[in-house]
């Protein structure tokens, strides 16, 4: 014993050799030790703790991952919407109205030669006032002739409103497709965004670690030398 004391004076050993009952070794461990304190590297501000760092990196996964899910779920939605036979009905349909609308000119069309060849028969006859009382040819022509003028307009007013129906049809649907792609690109953005700071804070907390494993071998190294210093 008188070896060993002699080997470190500094140890505060009593008369018989023995380390005071206030750092027996029994007490002396890991869990009661404290780093050692550098006043000069200190930051003014509070710095985080190696349990604050992973409880950012579990929060920012947690929200990284609620991110992700509603993509998940939002595309899941946009594919059940805009299916294979949903879009084929919508395409067959807007086919439909598109020949309809073609129809319904060429009608127009025939319609508005027929008015043309009227009118010239009605001009090859003369003025009505030329006619005798009782001669009702001319005045059958102006009547058939003011009938298919209004067949026209008729016409003419349910092809712009089928076409302004296409066209709302066509915008409403590029407004979707358009609103959907902002929105996936929006979480894209906050996703990227969140794996960012859950990098940085990765490295923030890999630093630190990097930082305090030499004290602690240290302080290890430290306890393991009391410990057989008692033990002797």
């Amino acid at each position: 014993m008188d070896s060993v004391v002699g080997a470190d004076l500094t140890l505060p050993v009593d008369i018989n050799g023995r380390l005071p009952d206030s750092i027996d070794a029994g007490e002396f461990s890991m869990d009661s030790m404290t780093a050692p304190s550098f006043p000069d590297k200190m930051s003014p501000i509070k710095a985080l703790t190696m349990k604050d760092y992973e409880n950012q990196i579990t929060a920012l996964k947690k929200e990284n991952f609620n991110l992700k899910l509603r993509i998940y779920f939002m595309e899941e939605r946009m594919q059940q919407k805009c299916d294979d036979s949903t879009e084929d009905i919508f395409k067959t349909c807007l086919k439909m109205a598109e020949e309809e609308v073609d129809k319904m000119a060429a009608i127009a069309e025939q319609e508005k030669l027929k008015n043309i060849n009227m009118e010239k028969q009605l001009q090859a006859l003369g003025p009505l006032s030329t006619f005798p009382p009782g001669t009702s040819q001319a005045q059958d022509l102006q009547q058939a002739l003011q009938e298919k003028d209004s067949v026209i307009e008729q016409l003419k007013i349910t092809l712009k409103n089928q076409e302004a129906t296409i066209h709302q049809k066509k915008s409403t649907d590029q407004e979707t497709d358009q609103l959907s792609a902002d929105s996936f690109k929006h979480l894209s953005d906050l996703i990227a965004e969140k794996d960012q700071e859950l990098e940085a804070l990765r490295d923030m907390l890999q630093r630190d670690k990097d930082k305090t494993t030499p004290d602690s071998q240290q302080q290890f190294a430290s306890n393991q030398k009391l410990t057989h210093v008692t033990v002797h």
